[in-house]
């Protein structure tokens, strides 16, 4: 059986891609064999890689709602385009809410040219600039471009001592070039599943700080005249009053069940 890949082209279905995926949302190897075992029974014919896996976290969400959850927030991640500038505001806030004192699109000058930064941020003492490359599609890497366009506005600004130091941010995953590179000349990277240890998704569970289009109410109309009125994350919108989410496009009488809604994902029980 062959299946579509997001990059257009076919390959041989392999299961093993797909109990991979389900492991790493909590599923133990057994049950994720036993869910990919559901998913093949039902495949067809060029059927999307996309489809695929919402099949089988959707099959996995009936076991464990915990791992359903989180694929929503990746999927949120996803659902924050076209533009890039609402990911810039979000990586803003996830800093924050660690610690950090936070701008963002600021004119930095450098020793040989202006740069609009994304995201300074500053903790301890140190300064850091964050370049976020955003992708609406799953399977997009960071590739190698994108880190040497990094590390060459970073060159210029730490020249001039503006910052100290640079990362590279993204809601997908980097190419293997992106991260030897990184490695090799010092650059930070910050994705959804890199670095082990400090990901963008810890950093977004450790402080329950959610993306407000997690919630079933928030189209991207609305996410969009949401994020105009900051308010980009599910714990802003717990805070906002009527009025001012009114004014954001919600509808008068969603609010109070968005709100119980808000509630459960802030809870962490993946009823949303």
């Amino acid at each position: 059986m062959r299946v579509l890949k997001n990059d257009g082209t076919l390959e041989v279905f392999d299961r093993r891609k797909v109990e991979i995926a389900l492991e790493k949302s909590g599923a133990s190897a057994h049950l994720a064999h036993e869910v990919t075992d559901i998913v093949e029974g039902r495949l067809h014919e060029s059927m999307r890689t996309s489809e695929i896996y919402r099949l089988a976290f959707e099959t996995l969400a009936e076991y464990k709602p915990g791992a359903a959850f989180r694929y929503g927030l990746k999927r949120a991640l996803l659902g924050m385009g076209p533009e890039g500038y609402p990911f810039e505001t979000y990586v803003g806030a996830v800093l924050s809410s660690h610690g950090h004192e936070t701008k963002l699109r600021q004119i930095l000058n450098g020793k040989c040219i202006q740069h609009e930064v994304d995201v300074v941020a500053k903790k301890d003492g140190k300064t850091v600039m964050y370049e976020c490359k955003y992708h609406n599609r799953p399977g997009l890497r960071c590739h190698i471009q994108n880190a040497l366009y990094t590390y060459a506005r970073l060159l210029d600004l730490r020249d001039v001592g503006v910052v100290e130091s640079g990362v590279l941010a993204t809601n997908t995953k980097f190419s293997y070039d992106v991260i030897q590179y990184a490695q090799c000349a010092g650059l930070g990277l910050l994705g959804w599943s890199y670095p082990q240890v400090g990901s963008l998704q810890q950093l977004i569970e450790a402080q329950k700080l959610y993306p407000v289009n997690m919630l079933s109410g928030v189209d991207r109309h609305i996410f969009y005249r949401l994020h105009s009125s900051s308010i980009i994350t599910v714990k802003e919108f717990l805070l906002a009053t009527d009025t001012r989410l009114e004014r954001a496009g919600v509808h008068r009488k969603a609010i109070e069940s968005m709100r119980e809604q808000a509630r459960e994902v802030m809870n962490g029980n993946g009823k949303h």
